[in-house]
């Protein structure tokens, strides 16, 4: 298993996957610390790696070796997904393929999805790629795109309903009226603060 998550929720993994899979031992989960960590490759204890977006980047051992042909993971997890937004981003270039090699991927967010279609084609594409198609032919389709200024204004949204229909088949969206009721209550704290003078 590699779990991909912004760097503040690395450990936090760690803690749960002990928690809710007492099978796995602590030794066997990796938290990979930096671009040169690379320790866990020649491990054979290892059954999970943790790995942040920021390690996602060209100058980074760990992208060059999540990237190769030795490194399959049966399960990929992208917390917080909606960190690869942006097709060009380098992070993004690096992660697609990573995920399209994965037997099983889950991408989690708990960020609305509410800005622009073509937030989600990235996603999609590691999803479905055949379901949703190349970036040109998505954003012709799903977000209005047209020529302006000699570039293409793909920031728009176009033929919805079968945007929706097709999300419905890759995405399960729970609604906060879905899942209040199995959130805690709302804690509220009152924190004094002295100034300094």
């Amino acid at each position: 298993l590699l779990v991909l998550c912004p760097a503040s929720l690395k450990h936090s993994w760690a803690a749960e996957i002990e928690k809710f899979l007492p099978a796995i031992p602590a030794k066997s989960i990796y938290v990979l610390s930096g671009f040169n960590d690379v320790a866990f490759q020649t491990r054979k204890d290892i059954q999970v790696v943790v790995a942040t977006y920021s390690l996602l980047q060209t100058r980074s051992a760990v992208a060059q070796l999540l990237l190769g042909n030795e490194m399959n993971f049966r399960c990929i997890i992208a917390d917080e997904s909606h960190n690869l937004k942006q097709k060009n981003s380098q992070r993004s270039k690096i992660a697609l393929p990573i995920l399209q090699k994965a037997r099983r991927l889950l991408l989690l967010s708990g960020t609305p999805a509410l800005a622009k279609p073509v937030e989600l084609w990235l996603q999609l594409h590691a999803l479905a790629p055949d379901l949703f198609g190349s970036y040109n032919n998505y954003t012709k389709q799903y977000c209005d795109a047209k020529r302006k200024f000699g570039r293409w204004d793909v920031s728009g949204l176009s033929n919805a309903h079968e945007l929706h229909s097709k999300l419905k088949q890759v995405m399960v969206r729970r609604l906060k009226c879905d899942v209040l009721h199995e959130l805690p209550a709302k804690q509220r704290m009152v924190v004094p603060v002295t100034t300094i003078n």
